[in-house]
């Protein structure tokens, strides 16, 4: 398979080789048996043409490309829908090349904890962030919810006035982390009757009106985000985003019901962030009196996962969008690559 782009062309890496390859990896040397590839070394807002070959010839030989068809493709800055898949498992042989099958922790610099998200990560921070101030709500239903630096955006979107509601899963490991974050008062109801309440998405409202939603497949924890195969998904459309602020009413309204609160011992290890200056907190139903003490705040968070310093808050809801001087980039980084059948390079 040959990607063309600016007048250039490569062709794709395939990792499961024939063994008369002797190392090389290209698809022209090892071509795919296989209907599922992809490629991460594409960039947003680019055209990209795709040329794949049947092939003939002999196994360890460059062979020879055949019929051809070719697929045309546009890839989209993240703006009314954003999509951002992570490496997690499905990059595993990758993986044990980049960190030589290290833990992440023990990877210098954070290093795997910044490739293995490839972006899904960041982006969920910057969409809870950009809620900012008590003009604004985030209603969230969480499954498992138990990675710190989420929490305590959240905790951080609350103290610059946001009105933060969470419903989240009734489990030991669930409100350990919610104490450990210090946001036991968010939580609106802990749900206790559903088997498995799979829901995962944050609804964000501006006074009242619903402007954006975020979803998919990711736990709000450390193997949804970084080890399991998982996707994040944001769409910036009012309506779509009223469907799910009011998919739980009919089952009771459960985030305006409000159950006592429970102090279950913190996780060991895992301090809170400091709480927001006192006139960080907007007072008699104001706006937030300012951005500095919150951009402090967010920023503990983006260093803790290693994204980077914090955006100034947009005049409307945006998504993701790419930062000139520093900020959180949610366009991939240089260099993040192709994916062909289980493997990354």
């Amino acid at each position: 398979m040959v990607l063309g782009f600016d007048h250039e062309h490569r062709w794709l890496d395939n990792r499961l080789r024939f063994p008369q390859a002797k190392g090389r990896w290209g698809s022209h040397w090892n071509p795919f048996q296989t209907f599922a590839w992809g490629d991460y070394r594409v960039k947003p807002g680019q055209t990209y043409t795709y040329r794949v070959h049947s092939v003939t010839g002999t196994r360890g030989e460059e062979l020879t490309p055949a019929s051809t068809v070719e697929v045309q493709v546009r890839t989209e800055e993240p703006g009314v829908q954003g999509v951002w898949f992570n490496r997690g498992a499905y990059a595993s042989q990758a993986y044990a090349e980049r960190f030589k099958n290290l833990h992440p922790a023990d990877v210098p610099h954070r290093a795997a904890w910044r490739w293995l998200p490839c972006g899904l990560e960041e982006a969920l921070l910057a969409f809870i962030g950009n809620a900012d101030g008590d003009l604004w709500q985030l209603h969230a239903a969480l499954y498992e919810f138990a990675h710190l630096p989420v929490l305590e955006a959240f905790r951080v979107a609350a103290e610059t006035g946001v009105d933060v509601r969470l419903v989240v899963f009734d489990h030991p490991h669930n409100r350990a982390a919610v104490t450990a974050a210090g946001i036991d008062d968010l939580v609106v109801t802990w749900r206790t009757r559903a088997t498995i309440p799979h829901n995962e998405f944050v609804v964000a409202s501006h006074d009242g009106a619903p402007r954006a939603v975020w979803t998919g497949s990711a736990n709000i924890t450390e193997n949804g985000i970084f080890g399991r195969s998982n996707v994040g998904h944001a769409v910036t459309d009012a309506a779509v985003a009223r469907q799910y602020r009011d998919f739980q009413r009919p089952r009771g309204d459960p985030f305006h019901r409000v159950l006592p609160p429970v102090q279950p011992p913190p996780l060991p290890g895992l301090a809170p962030l400091g709480r927001a200056p006192a006139d960080a907190r907007p007072r008699d139903g104001s706006r937030s009196p300012g951005t500095a003490p919150r951009r402090a705040l967010v920023g503990q968070v983006l260093r803790r996962t290693g994204a980077g310093p914090p955006t100034a808050a947009a005049g409307r809801f945006v998504v993701a969008r790419a930062v000139t001087g520093g900020g959180v980039r949610l366009r991939p980084r240089e260099g993040t690559d192709r994916v062909s059948r289980g493997s990354v390079r």
